[in-house]
């Protein structure tokens, strides 16, 4: 496959020892604001405690876990087949480039979270109204090129290998509250957009290639994957998981798990080339197969007053 498709417009394992190193690199790639973000170059953001009350933003945490036992996909399956407010094809393309997102009722977010095994530190921070694209989280920096698994579209069984350069995967997001017309009374909605990156190190040829375009500060660290881009407008009192996946992983609970069948339920659908997919890129750590697992979660929760108005008083 071609670069230029890419271009704008157009069971990953580590060591259970190393979850606090993992916690270190992809907190030191969250960022909260528009700042610039070279690879490796960012200081851990201090955790902050989301504002309330009439402040329109989003708000993020970042779990790490240690995912030996497939304990995330165990836990998130409830809500795997709970409604998204995005378009079905796009949670798709997603689950074809290793991403799965899930909503999940901000009163049990909290215990979901003591449910799972987490390592390292928890990151919390909050981000306000971001109206240009901003990195909330970056994954691990690699050295040399790489390949990585995409899917071709929403079909999970079509995949090609894309050879990237030095530098990281990273998801960007907008976030920004619009009136909405709801029985009648014009309230506040956020609407999120995000897409992944490829972040390039600061000084490479492709990067300054980019800045000489013009585009917005994040825009010119490296490739977009428009592609895969996920917009939707977010349920009042809903949080949103994303982590990585293997896409032919089905995800199922301990109650309708059978006995015979402990392990992940296999689709037979979108297996890769025997390269990682770009969420398993971002949202993991990447060694040898058959270690413990280190998989990170992002939860997105949006904060917007009830009624619309057009300042924060």
């Amino acid at each position: 496959m071609t670069r230029g498709a890419w271009e704008p417009g157009a069971g990953v394992c580590v060591r259970a020892a190393q979850g606090a190193a993992l916690a270190a690199c992809v907190l030191i790639g969250a960022c909260g604001g528009g700042g610039k973000s070279a690879v490796g170059a960012e200081k851990p953001a201090e955790p902050v405690t989301p504002m309330r009350g009439l402040v329109s933003g989003l708000g993020t945490q970042t779990w790490i876990v240690n995912d030996t036992t497939g304990e995330i996909g165990r836990a998130l399956a409830a809500y795997a087949g709970r409604a998204l407010p995005a378009r079905a094809e796009q949670v798709r393309v997603w689950r074809a480039g290793g991403l799965r997102i899930v909503a999940v009722p901000e009163g049990e977010l909290e215990r979901l979270r003591d449910s799972l095994s987490l390592v390292g530190p928890q990151q919390q921070r909050w981000s306000g109204e971001l109206v240009t694209w901003t990195p909330i989280v970056a994954g691990v920096a690699w050295r040399g090129e790489r390949k990585l698994s995409i899917g071709t579209g929403a079909d999970l069984r079509g995949r090609e290998v894309l050879k990237l350069p030095e530098g990281r995967m990273r998801l960007l997001a907008r976030a920004y509250a619009l009136p909405t017309l709801v029985e009648g009374k014009l309230e506040s909605r956020m609407t999120i957009e995000l897409v992944p990156q490829h972040e390039e190190p600061e000084g490479s040829a492709r990067a300054l290639t980019r800045q000489l375009h013009g585009a917005g500060d994040a825009e010119q660290r490296g490739l977009l994957f428009r592609r895969m881009a996920l917009e939707f407008v977010a349920v009042p009192g809903e949080c949103y998981l994303i982590t990585g996946e293997a896409p032919e992983l089905e995800w199922v609970s301990d109650a309708e798990r059978s006995s015979d069948s402990p392990g992940p339920e296999m689709t037979g659908e979108g297996r890769g080339e025997g390269a990682p997919t770009l969420g398993e890129a971002l949202l993991t750590g990447v060694e040898a197969e058959g270690m413990s697992r280190a998989r990170v979660i992002v939860v997105l929760m949006p904060r917007t007053p009830r009624a619309f108005t057009l300042t924060d008083r």
